[in-house]
């Protein structure tokens, strides 16, 4: 599959098909979530089925049945929303044209989520590579509320917004996933072995290293389209990568060496620096790039701009991984992965002023929203260390799932809750949301009115009228093809669906990925 190619978000289970019986695949299991508004989406792709049901039980009640609409080459449905603390249980059942009926998970065997509950303080997202997983923790109560599957090998992420994206390295894609839902948004093809990521500065580019080839994935973070530019003379895959608004840096770790790319991903430089380069990081204000070595203590700081190095700072470690400056760009936090220990660098002296033990071979840093913290992953001891980054001290620790790596931290985004009963004119969200096909458009009013639904491109132009009549009070569905009026394909992109109904107006974006 090419690099560039942008599919929905399989998770492809194992099974044997019985001949003569449909044939399941989910398509991302729903983890439990905050979201009390929902709905919470199901996918699922199936084979030789003539219909396909959701049954679901709120809290072991009585079961529902909903059938399944066909989309694409998908069937989807959608649990209504839940107040906080609700389990809900759902499984899918398929009947073939015979009366043969298969069922996932299994016959006597349901999925299941909770709707969970947070305390206001940040959530921090990170990658077990061991459970190919998410875990989420409300670092009020450093209590896991969630474990997000995702594919093989998670290894790094980095918050845009409100979406995480998520490398995995052994899937050779990324995910993105909904901060505010914990559900899965997307998911991307990639080059071999996704690995570093970084945001160029106003947010509109991804940047993946791709360390089993000698490649670089670019994102475009709105439409989610990736290609991949191929790095010439380079000794390994790449690691490292750090942007600058126009510049990309990255570590060719076997090479010794940091390459400067252009935007667009051509080779313009080349830095010499010490053995097995790994992490870049920028300093807060862009100025500066420092560069860790997995083979020795040394540390490099390179000019951002001019891009030589400027100073190189001995820390008396065997090698450095992972490395954050400290938000006011006073401190670098570096692990030494083979010494257990998080060092602290003062940046205008290039002091090394705490050498603090933590976990067994620490990789990953990220800071609380606030500055306040941070946050390092110890993949060997399942574990992850607070310490505080006013005194620099260690005030807890937590353990986690299997070989913890990046790390990522964000104050929750509280959904917004909306009436369940049709006594208000609503527009829900499109499901499913991105689409390359076609996106179902649910609308509620509350007395009978005038309603018009109108798709808007970017630049604000009309190009679909989707309805313009006299609808009766209710709840009802249409559906968007991703066409204009005269039935043409539109682009990818991001369009605004526009509702009227009497004297209220409500919008809602729909991102169309071809």
């Amino acid at each position: 599959m090419a690099a560039a190619q942008h599919i929905d978000d399989v998770d492809f289970i194992s099974d044997f098909a019985v001949p003569g019986y449909p044939f399941v695949v989910p398509i991302a299991i729903v983890s439990n979530t905050p979201d009390t508004q929902g709905p919470y989406p199901v996918r699922v792709a199936v084979r030789d089925a003539a219909s396909v049901w959701l049954l679901y039980q709120i809290d072991g009640g009585s079961v529902q049945h909903l059938q399944m609409q066909q989309q694409d080459s998908l069937f989807v449905s959608q649990i209504p929303g839940q107040h906080v603390g609700t389990r809900i249980a759902y499984q899918i059942e398929a009947h073939s044209a015979n009366g043969k009926v298969s069922y996932f998970p299994h016959a006597d065997a349901w999925l299941d989520f909770t709707v969970v509950e947070l305390t206001g303080a940040p959530l921090a997202f990170t990658a077990l590579r061991g459970d190919d997983a998410i875990g989420v923790v409300d670092t009020g109560t450093r209590r896991e509320l969630a474990r997000i599957p995702v594919g093989d090998e998670p290894i790094q992420m980095i918050l845009a917004g409100d979406q995480l994206f998520v490398s995995n390295l052994s899937s050779n894609d990324l995910r993105i996933i909904d901060t505010a839902t914990f559900q899965i948004q997307a998911h991307i093809e990639t080059a071999v072995q996704p690995l570093d990521l970084a945001l160029a500065p106003d947010g509109k580019t991804l940047y993946a290293t791709n360390s089993g080839t000698n490649a670089l994935t670019i994102v475009d973070v709105e439409s989610g389209q990736a290609h991949t530019v191929e790095i010439a003379d380079t000794s390994e895959g790449l690691y490292g990568i750090a942007a600058t608004a126009d510049k990309i840096f990255t570590t060719d770790i076997a090479g010794s060496q940091v390459l400067v790319l252009s935007p667009q991903g051509r080779v313009t430089g080349r830095i010499p620096v010490p053995p097995k380069p790994r992490s870049l990081a920028l300093a807060p204000d862009g100025k500066t790039l420092y560069v860790t070595s997995m083979d020795t203590g040394r540390l490099t700081a390179i000019d951002a701009d001019d891009a030589t190095v400027v100073r190189t700072i001995d820390l008396d470690v065997s090698g450095t991984f992972a490395i954050a400056p400290s938000p006011d760009g006073r401190k670098l936090y570096l692990t030494a992965y083979s010494e257990g220990a998080l060092l602290v660098v003062d940046v205008a002296s290039g002091i090394l002023r705490k050498r603090l033990a933590i976990g067994r071979n620490p990789r990953a840093i990220a800071f609380s929203p606030d500055g306040t913290q941070a946050y390092v992953t110890s993949s060997f001891s399942n574990e992850i260390h607070i310490v505080d980054a006013v005194r620099d001290s260690v005030v807890g620790h937590y353990a986690t799932g299997q070989n913890p790596r990046g790390i990522a931290l964000t104050q929750p985004i509280w959904p917004t809750i909306e009436s369940q009963h049709p006594t208000h004119f609503a527009l829900a969200p499109a499901f499913p949301n991105p689409f390359n096909g076609s996106t179902q458009i649910t609308y509620t009013l509350a007395a009978e009115s005038p309603v018009e639904l109108r798709v808007y491109n970017a630049l604000g132009q009309a190009v679909r009228t989707l309805l313009r009549q006299q609808r009766e009070a209710g709840t009802h569905q249409i559906y968007w093809d991703g066409r204009d009026d005269q039935g043409r394909a539109l682009a990818s992109g991001t369009y605004l669906l526009i509702m009227r109904a009497g004297a209220v107006r409500q919008t809602t974006k729909m991102l169309l990925l071809r």
